[in-house]
């Protein structure tokens, strides 16, 4: 059996990161590539199970499931987080 290894992921996909918050993948933190705030990076914890690997594939593929009204809400919020 392998280790478990965590990591960060990042992304700046705010689509992307709003299906990793509806299917509970753990966001630690925004991170804004410069001082404005202009352009912000979503930052999740890898649980190092391949999780967002395999919705990643599934995103790409058209085959990833979450809740509609869970997924809006969730790319609301990260819009505001970003433009605060």
């Amino acid at each position: 059996m392998k280790p478990k290894i965590s990591s960060d992921y990042e992304t700046a996909d705010l689509y992307f990161a709003a299906l990793l918050k509806s299917a509970k993948v753990t966001m630690k933190a925004p991170r804004w590539l410069d001082e404005r705030h202009s352009r912000c990076h979503f930052v999740f914890e890898d649980d190092g199970l391949g999780t967002i690997q395999r919705l990643s594939l599934e995103w790409v593929n058209d085959e990833a499931k979450v809740q509609a009204r869970l997924y809006s809400d969730n790319v609301k919020a990260l819009k505001q987080l970003c433009h605060f």
